[in-house]
């Protein structure tokens, strides 16, 4: 079990609002996107309209590093 501090829970939950506005604002959707987290690393990106979900599947892939 993990024993994050507050303040990297926080930093980590920061981070990944930054990365769905991000994604969010390049995407360019005519629909709503929702970002919901099943589990630790993994998330369900749902679109409002399946054009827009093929439309980026086809887009090249992008990879968000803290490093």
């Amino acid at each position: 079990m993990r024993n994050d501090s507050w303040e990297d829970n926080v930093r980590e939950r920061v981070n990944r609002n930054a990365m769905y506005r991000v994604l969010k604002s390049l995407w360019f959707t005519k629909e709503d996107v929702n970002f919901v987290e099943l589990k630790e690393g993994v998330i369900l990106v749902n679109f409002g309209a399946i054009e827009d979900r093929t439309r980026i599947l086809n887009l090249s892939l992008c990879l968000f590093d803290s490093s």
